[in-house]
């Protein structure tokens, strides 16, 4: 006599087997299924033929139009690519052969057209956008017994679902998962052998983190931006370029300490940029937002012109020279002009960093040949030689060059000062008077191996 526990089992067993299964035409044999993805496994799991049947034969590719039967010597076959296939059964009954068929279609696993939405309070906002698959089930991985390692949560439905994970949080906060697509076959049944399942891995949402930016850059060619930033693990975000959504996505349940950077195509010079946190659930969200710079340099008479357009009030804005710092702004500015310490035949890479509340743009670095020297040491153009302390000598800002010379000439050409060291100046002295007057000068020396003449005038004021 069976127990009743057997008995359970062998009901469950059939029960199970007649919810995921399929006639042939003649209601001679059953299988598994008549539809799943590749791989997909068909099995033969039932037969029913007369006692008078001697033989019982499957072809698992047989051809409808061909008629020609090759029979395998197996009651499964593996389908390793998608398409449309007939499985055939052949019997002799009597003496005569007999074919009974049941087609079967296997799908690729294509990826599942999907958004997730992690929110605060442990929810999740799923949005099937798909259309490829019948059906979506959704599975969490079991935190109370690993047997089975994963639980069917739900059915999800086409559009949005609303779903609360509290209980199915693991140590750390965390929730693994996933939703798997699959087909209803011919007899009503569902069956998600093969499919793609679409992975869940985050971490629950522990407290709303004020969204901010840490700094933008311009790529030289203007072309890419650069947004670094802090997010927050397992939330949802929207990139925001003149204020139209260039991107959104969830980020890593593990992210590191320090920025994290997101690469933006600049296709049509962008102005601005909104970096969004959002709360689907709630309809909320926090924004921060950067505008770029963008910057240009031409050659002048008298220079290199820096030329710069933005779309924002930054609290303060710095121009850098081969990442030297030489000029800083707080009015709003769009322009200026460099001629100091420009050497010809050498290349000047200039940016500009605007700052405000704490965030930082960064302009595209514009380089620029010399083609003459302007200024190669910067020098005064006026001194007052009044022993106050103030300019009480005439001589250029010192720097690291060789071979110096300076030479003074008062208005009739006479020659009034030398110095062979950029560490001594003219104190206006010349036959014993200083006279107010212009002078003009003369400066040699040698830089980057190059020998560079240096000439000019100013005023001396008593």
């Amino acid at each position: 006599m069976f127990s009743s526990k057997y008995v359970l089992i062998l009901f469950f067993s059939l029960f199970s087997n007649s919810l995921l299964s399929q006639v042939s035409e003649l209601n001679r044999f059953w299988v598994n299924s008549d539809v799943g993805c590749n791989p997909f496994e068909v099995k033969i799991i039932k037969e029913n033929v007369g006692p008078n049947v001697s033989v019982i034969q499957y072809d698992f590719e047989y051809s409808r139009t061909t008629g020609i039967f090759s029979p395998s010597s197996s009651k499964s076959f593996k389908y390793k690519s998608p398409g449309n296939y007939t499985v055939a059964q052949a019997i002799n009954q009597d003496g005569i052969e007999k074919i009974d068929l049941i087609d079967i279609n296997v799908y690729e696993p294509k990826k599942i057209d999907v958004n997730i939405y992690n929110c605060s309070y442990n929810e999740l906002q799923i949005n099937i956008e798909d259309e490829y698959y019948d059906i979506y089930n959704l599975y969490f991985k079991n935190n109370k017994d690993p047997n089975p390692p994963y639980i069917q949560f739900q059915e999800l439905a086409k559009g949005e679902n609303s779903v609360n994970y509290s209980s199915f949080l693991l140590p750390g906060n965390k929730l693994e998962g996933y939703i798997i697509g699959g087909f209803i076959i011919s007899d009503g049944g569902k069956n998600f052998d093969g499919c793609y399942q679409y992975p869940i891995n985050l971490v629950a949402i522990e407290e709303e983190n004020e969204t901010k930016i840490d700094s933008i850059k311009l790529s030289d060619d203007i072309l890419e931006i650069n947004l670094y930033y802090n997010p927050q693990k397992s939330s949802n975000y929207n990139i925001i370029v003149d204020g139209k959504i260039d991107s959104s996505y969830l980020t890593s349940p593990t992210i590191n300490t320090g920025d994290e950077v997101i690469n933006i195509s600049n296709n049509f010079n962008f102005k601005c940029l909104e970096l969004e946190k959002i709360d689907y659930c709630n309809s909320s969200s926090i924004k921060d937002d950067i505008c770029l710079i963008y910057l240009n340099n031409i050659t002048e008479v008298n220079g290199h012109l820096l030329e710069w357009n933005y779309d924002m009030d930054f609290d303060s804005l710095l121009i850098y020279k081969n990442e030297k710092l030489i000029n800083s702004f707080i009015e709003k500015s769009y322009n200026m002009l460099d001629n100091q310490e420009i050497i010809s035949g050498e290349n000047y890479c200039y940016l500009i960093k605007g700052f405000i509340n704490g965030k930082v743009s960064i302009s595209n670095n514009k380089c620029i040949n010399a083609n003459k020297n302007y200024n190669p040491l910067p020098i005064p153009n006026a001194f007052t030689p009044n022993s106050d302390g103030l300019n009480d000598y005439f001589l250029p800002i010192k720097k690291e060059v060789e071979d110096y010379k300076m030479y003074i000439f008062n208005r009739f050409g006479e020659l009034v000062f030398v110095s062979g060291d950029i560490k001594v100046g003219w104190d206006g002295n010349y036959k014993n008077k200083i006279i107010q007057d212009t002078y003009f000068y003369k400066i040699e020396f040698n830089k980057n191996g190059k020998l560079i003449t240096q000439t000019g005038k100013f005023v001396l004021i008593k």
